[in-house]
């Protein structure tokens, strides 16, 4: 972008706007719900143990608050 002229970097940025303003207006696209995302990442987690996870998180926010 730095390689345009200033004018033609408006011109960019304007067309990128009418594009984005379309997309957010586009009466095809449905909201879509937090339930989508579930079991998104599961894979990251196998094998851990939750509650060993949780436990260590605790207490690392523990000791790093006594520390101040």
């Amino acid at each position: 972008m730095k390689q345009l002229r200033p004018e033609e970097q408006l011109e960019l940025l304007e067309t990128i706007a009418s594009v984005l303003r379309a997309s957010l207006t586009s009466s095809d696209s449905q909201p879509h719900s937090l339930l989508e995302l579930k079991g998104l990442g599961k894979e990251v987690w196998r094998g851990i143990d939750a509650q060993k996870y949780v436990n260590r998180e605790r207490n690392a926010w523990f000791w790093c608050l006594m520390s101040i």
